[in-house]
């Protein structure tokens, strides 16, 4: 064999070779690349939802501040912005529902006093509910009272123990709505409704029939179901003496006279202390605005003072709705009243201000209606909140929604009870994380966000 041979048969071995080395680290080296670019995506969407979970956080303590003197108003909006609010590489916004047009999204907190109490509210006001029967409203009757007697179509543990997975009735007060799903008869349609993602919205999807999940009626208006309309652990401060307040139904002649005298004229006073007396127990301030021939000023003046409670103290929790709250669907529930009364009620304290007084609606009502829809138990004031929490990365990568309910009824504003909603999707357009994933300024998309939400 020749050298010229043998070289050209080396170099025939040699460059193959050298392709193969040559693709092994070209390969190598895009595995390497691709790896680093998972690693700096991982890293990024780490950080991401480090953001959205510090401002959790932040918010949170944001809602616990602003109530912290709420004295059972809900904050005003001007004092407690909710929408699109910067807080650090991140952003929140408080939702919730809005009683007068759920076409519209709301932001802020949402007032748990306006919903109907599972645990008070009698079974005439539940059956009223959208969607609701008899035996759904006994068998919640049944889960909270204490005793095993089946009210006439409810269910106690006999049924529940018959079931393919077997429980017992809880013979206890509900500790969350989330509690209704084991109910006999309540199903994920009776307890969430149409409102899917739970944002108090109607959203596209849920106003075109069967096109797209949830199954909805197209009729434009949002059935929230049960976990829309009703609550638990609702509790009010128990009235203290020197706390300004006192109860008509108790309290003797001199005592009234007294209280009503810091309000009104001693001779007017005088007077009215006697009526009181004479025309008591009173079911609300409205039985005993009509009793006594209030004026309407005089009813606003005293409704921060004379706070009726049940004669002879009553047994248990007392069932009690804010009016300034409850949404349309809540307001019909109460005796005598009907869809339209509930619109009427609505508009009526859409321009009556927020002082919390319900001296309104004397004049949406008739006297013997109002009488009837009002003996159940109505208040203005409310202290127990839902703080709907969503906080967004401000690169958009990640979100998260967490729902909390926070009793302010005690010295300091505490959360009761936590839940995570995040695994229902983003609740808000979805245009705004799009921009700021295409690397649009975060100011910017916040602003745009804030102006387009402005009424």
């Amino acid at each position: 064999m020749t050298h010229a041979r043998s070289m050209q048969m080396a170099g025939g071995i040699v460059l193959p070779a050298t392709l193969w080395v040559l693709a092994a680290m070209t390969a190598l080296a895009l595995s390497l690349a691709l790896g680093a670019r998972t690693q700096r995506n991982h890293a990024a969407n780490l950080a991401a939802g480090l953001q959205a979970d510090a401002a959790q956080q932040a918010a949170l303590l944001y809602v616990l501040e602003a109530l912290r003197d709420s004295d059972g108003r809900l904050p005003d909006a001007s004092a407690m912005p909710a929408c699109a609010l910067p807080v650090g590489p991140a952003a929140f916004w408080l939702l919730a529902p809005d009683t007068g047009d759920n076409l519209q999204q709301r932001y802020g907190l949402a007032d748990e006093g306006g919903k109907l109490d599972l645990n008070t509210a009698p079974a005439a006001l539940l059956e009223k509910l959208p969607d609701m029967t008899p035996d759904v409203a006994a068998a919640i009757i049944d889960w909270r009272d204490s005793d095993d007697e089946t009210t006439p179509g409810g269910a106690e543990s006999d049924y529940y123990l018959r079931r393919p997975e077997p429980y017992n009735a809880k013979n206890g007060p509900f500790e969350t709505v989330g509690e209704l799903a084991m109910v006999a008869g309540v199903t994920d349609e009776l307890l969430f409704g149409e409102d899917a993602n739970r944002n108090g919205r109607l959203d596209d999807n849920e106003n075109d029939g069967d096109a797209r999940p949830p199954n909805d009626n197209r009729d434009g208006q949002l059935n929230a179901g049960l976990a829309g309309w009703t609550t638990a652990q609702l509790r009010w401060p128990p009235q203290q003496q020197g706390d300004g307040t006192i109860d008509p139904n108790a309290a003797n002649r001199q005592e009234l006279e007294d209280a009503l005298a810091e309000h009104l004229e001693q001779a007017r006073a005088a007077d009215l202390a006697g009526a009181m007396v004479q025309a008591r127990p009173f079911a609300s301030l409205f039985h005993l605005h009509y009793a006594c021939g209030l004026t309407l000023e005089e009813f606003a003046a005293l409704e921060p003072v004379l706070v009726p409670q049940p004669a002879g103290g009553g047994q248990g929790p007392r069932f009690l709705l804010n009016l300034n709250a409850a949404p349309p669907a809540v307001l019909a529930c109460l005796p005598e009243l009907d869809e339209t009364d509930a619109a009427a009620l609505v508009e009526a304290r859409a321009g009556a201000g927020a002082d919390g007084s319900l001296a309104w609606a004397l004049d949406v009502l008739d006297e013997e209606k109002l009488l009837a829809a009002t003996a159940v138990g109505v208040t203005g004031r409310s202290y127990q909140y839902t703080a709907d929490i969503v906080t967004l990365s401000a690169n958009g990568r990640a979100f998260r929604r967490c729902r909390y309910l926070i009793d302010a009824a005690g010295n300091a504003p505490r959360v009761v009870h936590r839940q995570d909603l995040t695994h229902l999707g983003w609740p808000l357009e979805s245009a705004l994380r799009e921009r700021l994933r295409a690397g649009e300024p975060f100011e910017d998309v916040l602003a745009d966000f804030r102006h387009a939400a402005m009424p």
